[in-house]
């Protein structure tokens, strides 16, 4: 009973007190906190039974502690009940007590945390914290006529005027003083630590204070007497126990009282030397996260999961945020395989960067190895799943005999998910014929029977490295849509500007996407597929029903198969009619070697507007093939285009200024040109359209030529030749064909000017003056002008130009009997001709 009489002669007078008063406050708290231990009395007391550290000669007292279960482990203050005896002026024991009310003194106190050691010893430091808190001094006394002496006041009573009232109507010595320590930054402890609470007095203490004393040599520790154990947590160490470090072994309970100065474990042993007291404290903890959680690799799952105190790894996190909260994952590398079973969205130190292009930082990696079964890295198992900014990353072969590496899995039902700004890479399978492992995919979009994921969406993700070795039977596949056995129809799927490449299936197939489940609507725009290897190669395989697909602004490349066939898109199985409603345009299909559209699909597949890699359109010198038997519609194309500058560095296939191709030709030139006689003919014929035609002629006079132009000229033709004696005009045929539809034809006349009447004309001057002869031409065309200048040798006769390609010379010469010549000139546009004709007098 050592214990207790030391601690009675200390307390005499203090053991009997109220409960009715304000509760404990937890002073400091900047984020939610929960009780994880508690020792403390609530509502609070005024005062509390206390262990003195000067007069018991006390540097250090404390407890084991068990945190509750449940309870983060990041501690973010604690409650220490200190007992206040000091008087601003005078003393507690000797009735001089005077303190004026709500006067404090400052005073530092130090907690200790440490590990627990081997046999309930005092471990390792977790942490020390030391702190200035304004205590409070404890009320004057009430004097020697004061009610405190009133022996009809509850006992202990106080005949000499020793103690206070309290607002419990209790006479006290001392008055609860509660301290928190808070901490800036959350402390990780585990589930048991000792802690110490330590202060200096005047000959007591880690550095004494000396002196002549101070209040500090009246500041207690307070004690729960009530005998019922923490109201949170557990004391592992047992009730009839404390650690202390006392300089006077007589105040140890243990047998062993000579090791002193020591902070130790100090058991009574079921003596209750200690029992029933014990320090009231309080340790709260940062409420565990909910809506939004945090993941660090320096983390710790018994953290609280706040951004100062994350979790370690990302499955926690997913199993403890709230359905539709937010796990923020920073850079660094988990290595596990992730369930998602709610819905929430997990965010990498890259989310919202698109994982095609640059700008990204360091990597939320999560890393799995060789899984046996089903090796996912991130199993999307639950709607309005967000996966956004992290590298996937398969490192080992997955080699069982069932077994599929996925980047990540969708599983049925599902709705909702979203899959973005991930770099997925080096999911592998690998075995043999005898057991064969399954397909290694970047995004498994699953489906069965019962469900199916609908609105999922795949965007701005870099899918890479993946590969199906040895000789088993399975296809490397960037984007699965499946799978084969399900037949209800998925909707609202959208798979855009991601970049799928490497995708290497040894002796099976390789893939960048594959559907082979029915889909209504699903959206494919703007991706790169490029470097595909396999038994056979398709960039976008349509294996199942798929109903009103939208293929657009996709680019494909590097496509290739060992054996069989290869296609930037494919249609397979004669059950996919559902093709015959897709939209597949605008897409750059180019570098494959057998096909860039290839069918063996019943439906009908409609591909027009898309680039074939050169003008001149699909199955052409330096365009893509296409395949069958299945119907395949693929004009018009596009012949020229300009990549968008607004699309700089993004995936996928994104034009402008398109040209189309037509089906056939059109001239565009005039269907005649004029000329005369003696003069040169130079006349382009001009087409348009794509791929440009070539132009011939039938029925074309001997005396002109048709030359095609070359290079830059392609698509024009020059005719030449020399206005043939006589004139007239030339009719003969042009032809325009591109080879794609039948000739252009257009009736092409060449007008060459020339005189069609006689070069001699006669007159008598004894004739009537009724007289006239018409000067006529041909190949005239429209607008020719007549013009002739008559003199003195022909005086009495006019001319005159009738204005339709004829002239006439009329009247009665009075001129000389002879002939003399006229020159007589006929002009249309730039081309003329002239004529000397002979006028005769006569008698």
């Amino acid at each position: 009973m050592r214990r207790v009489l030391v601690v009675l002669a200390v307390l005499v007078g203090t053991l009997t007190m109220g409960l009715v008063t304000v509760p404990h406050t937890v002073a400091g708290a900047v984020t939610p906190t929960t009780v994880a231990y508690d020792t403390t009395i609530s509502p609070n007391p005024v005062s509390l039974v206390s262990e003195a550290y000067q007069a018991t000669q006390t540097a250090e007292l404390g407890q084991q502690i068990a945190f509750s279960a449940g309870s983060s482990r990041s501690l973010t203050n604690v409650v220490v009940d200190m007992e206040s005896w000091a008087c601003e002026t005078g003393n507690w024991f000797d009735g001089t007590c005077t303190t004026t009310p709500g006067a404090t003194f400052s005073q530092p106190i130090t907690l200790n945390l440490y590990n627990v050691g081997p046999a309930n010893a005092v471990g390792s430091s977790i942490t020390t914290v030391t702190q200035t808190f304004n205590i409070p001094f404890r009320p004057s006394s009430a004097g020697p006529t004061s009610v405190c002496a009133d022996p009809t006041m509850p006992a202990p009573n106080d005949p000499n005027g020793h103690r206070y009232l309290g607002t419990d109507n209790v006479c006290h010595n001392g008055i609860l003083a509660p301290v928190t320590f808070t901490f800036p930054v959350p402390v990780t402890v585990p589930d048991h630590i000792v802690y110490g609470v330590a202060i200096n007095t005047t000959t007591w203490g880690y550095n004494p204070v000396g002196g002549a004393g101070g209040p500090y040599d009246s500041l207690n520790l307070a004690l729960n007497d009530l005998g019922t154990g923490p109201t949170v947590g557990s004391d592992p160490a047992g009730s009839d126990s404390v650690y202390q470090n006392s300089a006077t072994g007589a105040n140890y309970c243990l047998p062993d009282q000579t090791t002193t100065g020591t902070f130790r474990i100090d058991n009574g042993q079921g003596t209750g030397c200690w029992s029933p007291y014990e320090p009231a404290v309080q340790f709260n903890t940062e409420a565990t996260c909910t809506t939004v959680c945090y993941v660090n690799p320096s983390g710790n799952d018994t953290n609280s999961g706040a951004a100062d105190s994350p979790f370690a790894t990302i499955q926690h996190a997913a199993n403890t945020v709230s359905s539709g909260g937010t796990v923020h994952v920073a850079a660094g590398t988990y290595n596990e395989n992730v369930s998602v079973t709610h819905p929430l969205s997990l965010l990498g130190a890259n989310a919202t960067v698109p994982a095609t292009g640059g700008g990204r930082s360091p990597e939320s990696v999560i890393s799995t190895g060789n899984v046996s079964g089903n090796d996912y890295t991130v199993q999307v198992s639950s709607p309005g799943v967000t996966v956004d900014g992290f590298t996937l990353r398969q490192t080992a072969p997955d080699a069982g005999p069932s077994g599929a590496a996925f980047g990540v899995q969708i599983d049925p039902g599902s709705n909702g998910a979203t899959v973005a700004d991930n770099i997925i890479t080096g999911m592998t399978t690998s075995g043999s014929l005898a057991t064969p492992a399954g397909n290694p995919i970047g995004v498994d979009v699953s489906a069965n029977n019962s469900a199916t994921p609908n609105n999922v969406t795949v965007a701005r993700n870099l899918i890479e490295n993946i590969t199906s070795v040895g000789t088993q039977h399975r296809s490397a596949q960037g984007i699965q849509v499946g799978d084969s056995s399900s037949t209800l129809t998925g909707t609202g799927l959208l798979i855009t500007l991601n970049r799928i490449t490497n995708i290497q299936g040894g002796s099976w197939g390789s893939y960048g996407l594959i559907f082979n489940r029915p889909t209504s609507g699903a959206q494919v725009l703007g991706n790169t597929i490029d470097t595909l290897n396999g038994h056979w190669a398709h960039g976008i395989g349509l294996e199942g029903p798929t109903t009103s697909p939208t293929i657009a602004n996709n680019a494909f490349s590097g496509i290739s198969a060992t054996t069989t066939d290869s296609a930037d898109i494919f249609t397979d199985t004669t059950n996919n009619v559902g093709v015959t409603t897709a939209t597949v345009t605008h897409n750059s299909l180019g570098g494959v070697t057998s096909g860039g559209i290839g069918s063996s699909s019943t439906g009908s597949l409609t591909a027009a507007n898309n680039w074939w890699g050169c003008a001149t359109g699909p199955n052409t010198s330096g365009c893509s093939a296409t395949g069958g038997p299945g119907p395949l519609a693929l004009t018009p194309w596009i012949a020229s285009f300009t990549p968008d500058p607004l699309h700089a560095g993004q995936p996928g296939f994104w034009p402008t200024a398109i040209v189309s191709s037509s089906n056939t030709a059109a001239i565009t030139s005039a269907p005649s040109v004029q000329t005369a006689v003696g003069k040169k003919v130079h006349f382009t014929v001009t087409t348009s359209g794509h791929p440009v035609a070539t132009i011939t002629a039938s029925g074309l006079p001997a005396w002109l030529t048709l030359s095609p132009g070359k290079g830059n000229k392609a698509g024009t033709a020059k005719l030449t030749g020399t206005g043939p004696a006589g004139g007239g005009n030339f009719t003969f045929t042009l032809h325009a064909n591109n080879g794609i539809g039948p000739d252009t034809l257009q009736t092409f006349t060449v007008h060459v000017l020339a005189f069609s009447s006689l070069a001699s004309a006669n007159f008598s001057r004894s004739g009537p003056p009724t007289q006239n002869f018409t000067i006529t031409t041909t190949g005239v065309g429209a607008g020719v002008s007549i013009a002739a200048s008559l003199s003195g040798f022909q005086s009495g006769l006019h001319f005159v130009d009738n204005g339709n390609g004829t002239a006439t010379l009329y009247g009665q010469p009075t001129s000389a009997v002879n002939t003399h010549l006229v020159t007589v000139t006929a002009t249309s546009g730039a081309y003329s001709t002239t004529q000397k004709l002979a006028v005769g007098i006569n008698n």
